[in-house]
């Protein structure tokens, strides 16, 4: 199967760019000063230490910035689109000072063009008719996702792009529902992306 390579408005190139130099130029230095130090002090501070043992502990100093900066999954992460075919509504419970919060995520599953089927949460969820915009924080209604509602995942972006019935797509930046009509996300200003790949 051919890469997709979808061109996305400008703004969302400029906030993809930054998420990726965000994680990629603090695990760059911290690699420089890795090896750096491997470099200059290695043989004198791991002297007493067998030699298989240094060379894993040189292996060990290299990787960890890599998995903690998670360098490695943004740069595999790919732009795929798919169909939902599966949604479901779990529940956890939270506990708070004096009560225990019942917390509702919304799971829909996506079957991709590939064939592979995936589980995405769709942040918090709430039983109210209406979307709960207070603090910047997006709740979902139950009946806001449909079995068979396009759905649409760019590299580099927090997201999906969830295109409903009523063709009303979802910010890839703050995942608001937004009407066709607009261009920007009511929610945080970003472009709403209407063409697809």
């Amino acid at each position: 199967m051919r890469e997709i390579k979808p061109i996305l408005p400008s703004d969302i190139q400029r906030l993809v760019i930054a998420s990726v130099l965000k994680r990629v130029i603090p695990c760059v230095i911290v690699e420089i000063v890795v090896v750096w130090y491997i470099a200059f002090f290695g043989e004198t501070s791991l002297r007493m230490v067998d030699q298989s043992v240094r060379v894993l502990i040189y292996i060990a100093l290299i990787v960890i910035p890599l998995v903690f900066t998670g360098v490695p999954l943004k740069l595999m992460d790919r732009s795929w689109k798919g169909e939902i075919i599966a949604i479901e509504v779990e529940s956890n419970f939270s506990a708070g000072l004096k009560r225990l919060y019942e917390v509702n995520q919304l799971v829909i599953t996506i079957k991709r063009d590939d064939g592979k089927i995936i589980e995405r949460s769709v942040k918090d969820f709430s039983n109210a008719s209406t979307k709960n915009m207070s603090r910047g924080k997006v709740e979902y209604a139950e009946d806001d996702y449909a079995i068979g509602d396009k759905v649409y995942h760019y590299y580099g972006v927090p997201h999906l792009l969830v295109v409903h019935a009523d063709k009303s797509r979802d910010c890839v930046v703050c995942g608001a529902n937004n009407p066709y009509s607009n261009d920007r996300c009511f929610n945080c200003g970003h472009s709403i992306i209407k063409k697809t790949f």
